[in-house]
């Protein structure tokens, strides 16, 4: 429980992986009440084979420039509810990665995407895995610029997701690819 604290990234430092690493825990890590302020190149959270909740946490003013998200998970469960994703300029906001299990769900709940700018596929980025729930969610104001296919939330091979209760407004897409959109489907994949 952060407390309300803030990790600020001072000028000058790089994160070059992740300010938080969880690797192979077995069990719930529970993380909130937390602001990642100015994540620069590595990740803020980075779970691997590892369940992870995200509660009442903000990210924001990053410059997150390495591969997947601020939030990234490779074979684990994650759940981020009740944060915020703010003017950031990064490649993926939240990442639920290629490797999942079967049985490994991806569930993000009110919580609210405005002002960032993503330098990569999506904001939210959901592969392989059992399902992917996007529920009662903010997308406003954010900038997808992709040299392939770009959208606001993207699944692929053979996801199956569910949104519900989302609003996407005033979001600009730009995409090298054939698609550009707010939702992007793989082959495949359910939504």
């Amino acid at each position: 429980d952060g407390n309300d604290k803030t990790i600020t990234v001072a000028d000058g430092y790089t994160n070059t992986y992740a300010l938080m690493y969880l690797y192979a825990i077995s069990g719930k890590v529970t993380i909130k009440n937390l602001t990642f302020d100015g994540v620069k190149s590595g990740a803020g959270i980075w779970a691997h084979d590892a369940d992870v909740e995200i509660d009442n946490c903000v990210f924001q003013n990053g410059e997150h420039t390495q591969v997947q998200g601020l939030v990234r998970t490779t074979c684990a469960n994650l759940t981020v509810k009740n944060s915020q994703f703010k003017n950031n300029n990064c490649n993926f906001a939240v990442t639920f990665n290629y490797d999942a299990a079967e049985n490994d769900t991806m569930l993000v709940e009110k919580c609210d995407f405005v002002g960032n700018t993503v330098n990569d596929t999506s904001i939210v980025y959901y592969v392989d895995g059992a399902s992917s729930t996007i529920k009662d969610c903010t997308f406003v104001d954010n900038t997808v610029k992709s040299a392939s296919h770009g959208a606001v939330v993207y699944y692929s091979n053979g996801a199956n997701g569910s949104l519900t209760g989302n609003l996407f407004s005033g979001n600009k897409i730009t995409a090298g690819g054939v698609r550009a959109s707010v939702l992007a489907l793989e082959a495949g994949t359910t939504a």
